[in-house]
């Protein structure tokens, strides 16, 4: 077992200096051709994905080399592998649990290999031999400060995915509070737990390492980066790109120049450093699809757990259920979802739903059909709504509820309740479409209206789009501005309503010809009202 970290050591590290850490970058980013940078660039972006087109061949194939390999690799580097297939029951040699490496490393057998053992030695090394035995559980956290930590929320799951289909995983600096061996359990179990889905393994995880509110953080020391490395050598997950989203100062840039050099050759080609304020981090985040606004901070930094909180006891209780079969995966139970794929369409009505890639597809489809929709008899419009269905099902997509007693998703499994659903989805889209047209309307103020002589009173008049959009010959010389019959909102620029259609004396009266001032002059809408007054008065 590895030992806890003692008391924090403030002294400087030479190779963490930042110039250092830029020039390793820049040489391994060198070292790539053209076409190998732009492939990272892209699916970091989240524009297309690296991940392997699988076939029953590719995966058997694989499966095939992989064993071949692991036959191969020294007695030293396998020992926790060799312990697990003498134990009476282990699910090491379960294809799902394999593939996950080899999709880890693109089917590259050799290097899924060695993740695996790592993967293994790393488990056995920090929660014991039970883990090899049964899939990691929220239980293998025995201490309280390790409880803590977890339910804490330094370390989230977004709930969603990203606009391409990717887990995100936040990492707030507070962690960096903790020991090293704290850290890379938390880790441990968080990629575990989103590799138990098969979408997530084939699209990667992103990590976002942004700023949290604790200033007790401390520069990790040499002795952690053994660990550490080793860490990053064993995430059952391709990690498709990390984003350092935190303040550009000292301190943070020796944190940041830590992680670097932990990280591996083959992901600092893949990292992305950003500075600035919380807001200004946001925008530059959702340039590359993420939902910032799942973040799990406020602006002031405190932790957001709301979310972090009904996952924890949502994993809890899968595990509890699977705990007669102890190499069932949890979140293989039937109908428990605990991430939406990215082409689901949810079905609940809460904020961050709207932002869920498979919703916003789905309500584009919509309204693309929308006008198709509207010319239909009653009975056409309920066949209509299974060609919706049909659609999203051809996209591997599914329709989730939320089951707020167990606090998970599971699938609509009833058709008839489906296509009830997305008629009434339908049906809502074209009720608000209208409602938006009803009120999106020119509000226009007249300028003066006369009654005993002297007083001025002023008028609000409110038009729709469809008459304020007429030809401007029905309005009395058009929306120019600088007709004389016309006397426009905007004080010369466009626009301008007939008179005559609001009032009833004649706009050709003298009262309203208004002598047009200096082609170089501009008159504004105040002048107008001025002159008009003056006028009057006279």
């Amino acid at each position: 077992m590895l030992s806890e970290v003692g008391p924090p050591i403030h002294s400087k590290q030479d190779d963490l200096d930042p110039r250092h850490t830029d020039t390793l970058l820049s040489k391994e980013l060198m070292q790539l051709s053209f076409r190998e940078r732009n492939n990272i660039s892209e699916e970091v972006h989240g524009v297309h994905s690296l991940a392997v087109d699988e076939t029953p061949f590719i995966r058997e194939e694989g499966l095939a080399k992989l064993q071949f390999e692991l036959d191969l690799l020294p007695a030293s580097d396998k020992a926790a592998y060799e312990t697990a297939l003498n134990l009476p029951v282990t699910y090491v040699n379960d294809p799902d649990f394999r593939l996950r490496f080899l999709r880890a490393d693109l089917f590259d057998a050799r290097e899924a290999a060695k993740r695996m053992t790592t993967y293994l030695e790393l488990l056995l090394m920090l929660f014991g031999l039970e883990v090899l035995k049964r899939p990691l559980r929220t239980s293998d956290f025995e201490t309280k400060n390790e409880k803590s930590c977890l339910r804490g929320g330094l370390v989230q799951l977004l709930p969603y995915r990203d606009c391409s289909g990717r887990r995100v995983m936040v990492i707030l600096s507070d962690i960096m509070s903790y020991n090293h061996i704290m850290r890379v359990k938390i880790f441990l179990y968080l990629l575990t737990v989103a590799a138990e889905c098969e979408e997530t393994q084939q699209k990667g995880i992103l990590f976002v390492m942004w700023l949290g509110r604790d200033t007790n953080i401390r520069i990790p020391q040499t002795e952690e980066r053994v660990v550490c490395n080793k860490s990053f050598a064993a995430f059952p997950l391709r990690v498709v790109g990390i984003h350092f989203c935190w303040p550009n100062t000292t301190f943070f840039h020796l944190i940041r120049s830590f992680f670097v050099i932990v990280m591996g050759s083959n992901l600092r080609t893949r990292v992305y450093f950003h500075s600035g304020e919380r807001q200004e981090l946001s925008y530059k985040l959702m340039g590359f699809g993420l939902p910032v606004q799942l973040l799990p901070t406020t602006e002031s930094g405190v932790i957001k757990t709301k979310n972090h909180t009904q996952w924890f006891k949502t994993r809890q209780l899968l595990e509890k259920n699977v705990s007669t079969n102890p190499t069932t995966q949890p979140g293989n139970l039937v109908g428990a979802i605990e991430c939406p794929a990215v082409n689901d369409v949810l079905y609940e009505r809460t904020k961050p739903c709207m932002f869920h890639p498979g919703n916003i597809r789905f309500k584009g489809l919509i309204e693309e059909k929308k006008e198709e929709h509207a010319l239909l008899s009653q009975t056409g419009k309920r066949d209509f709504a299974w060609t919706i269905v049909a659609e999203v099902e051809l996209r591997n997509g599914r329709f989730l509820t939320w089951d707020r007693k167990s606090g998970f998703w599971i699938q609509l499994r009833d058709r008839s309740e489906i296509r009830l659903k997305v008629a009434t989805s339908l049906r809502d889209f074209n009720k608000h479409a209208r409602a938006v047209a009803k009120v999106q309307t020119v509000a226009r103020v007249c300028k003066v209206s006369f009654d005993d002589g002297q007083e001025i009173k002023k008028r609000r008049i409110v038009v729709s789009d469809e008459e304020s959009s007429q030809n401007d010959t029905n309005f009395c010389g058009g929306g120019s501005g600088s007709s004389n019959n016309s006397i426009g909102s905007g004080g010369g620029g466009g626009g301008g309503g007939c008179l005559t259609s609001l009032f009833d004396f004649n706009a050709d009266d003298d009262l309203f010809k208004i002598n047009p001032p200096h082609p170089d002059h501009k008159v504004s809408s105040e002048e107008q009202y001025e002159s008009i007054i003056r006028m009057h008065r006279q």
